[in-house]
């Protein structure tokens, strides 16, 4: 929709989103993408970019909501 294309910086191709799409299949029904640093969020606004998201189970990405991650859990990716 338009209102989501407005969010992928304009640098950004939509091929370069199959990766982590690749990703979520691979994971099976019910798997998120998930914005690592969140795209709305008090202290912080991240961009709708491959590097800034990643396939999730469900349960994962709802437990996680959009808490921002730690240094250790930034790391860990």
């Amino acid at each position: 929709s338009t209102k989501r294309r407005t969010k992928i910086p304009p640098w950004v191709k939509l091929a370069d989103f199959l990766p982590v799409c690749r990703q979520a299949l691979l994971l099976g029904e019910g798997a998120h993408i998930d914005h690592i640093i969140p795209l709305k969020h008090p202290l912080v606004c991240g961009l709708h970019t491959p590097s800034n998201v990643r396939a999730l189970p469900a349960e994962a990405n709802l437990m996680r909501s959009s808490r921002v991650l730690t240094l250790d859990e930034l790391n860990a990716l």
